[in-house]
C-alpha cells in the first residue's frame, strides 16, 4: 500500500472512531508520517488506529474482553484478524469493512458502559473481571 493510500486509510478509520472522543479519552501521534489514534478508558485500550510502515493495524481490544464479540465480525472482516484483537490492512480498508467495524464498535461500547456501570470507578477490564467473580 502506497502512503498516501495508507494515509487515507488511517483518516478513515480514525473517522469511526471520532465519535467517541467524549466517552473515552482520545490519544493521537504522528511521527515520519505513520498515524496512531487511541482511545482509552482509564488507561484500559479500547481501540488502537495505527498506521504501521507496511500496512494499517486496528488494536481492538474488546475482542478480548468480550470473546463473544467475535461472532458479530462478519467473514470479510474475520478475515482481516491476525491475532486475538488485530485487523490488519494490506489494502486501504473497503466502505464494507468499514461498516462492520463500526457496527461492531457500537456494540462494545454498549458493553463497555454496561460493564462500567457496574462498577463505575474501574477500567473497564478490571470492572469485567470483578463482576465476572460475582456470577
Amino acid at each position: 500500500m502506497d502512503d498516501k493510500a495508507k494515509l487515507a486509510g488511517y483518516h478513515l478509520l480514525k473517522s469511526i472512531l471520532t465519535p467517541y472522543r467524549t466517552r473515552f479519552t482520545p490519544t493521537e501521534r504522528f511521527k515520519n508520517g505513520l498515524g496512531f489514534y487511541a482511545l482509552e478508558q482509564r488507561r484500559a485500550q479500547v481501540a488502537i488506529v495505527f498506521s504501521h510502515p507496511r500496512d494499517l493495524r486496528i488494536y481492538f481490544l474488546p475482542l478480548r474482553a468480550f470473546p463473544d464479540l467475535r461472532k458479530l465480525v462478519p467473514a470479510s472482516l474475520a478475515r482481516k484478524i491476525v491475532s486475538k484483537s488485530v485487523f490488519v490492512f494490506k489494502t486501504p480498508p473497503t466502505v464494507a469493512e468499514c461498516r462492520a467495524f463500526a457496527r461492531l464498535l457500537i456494540e462494545a461500547v454498549k458493553r463497555i458502559e454496561a460493564v462500567v456501570a457496574l462498577a463505575p470507578k474501574l477500567r473497564y477490564v478490571d470492572a469485567l473481571k470483578k463482576t465476572a467473580k460475582k456470577r
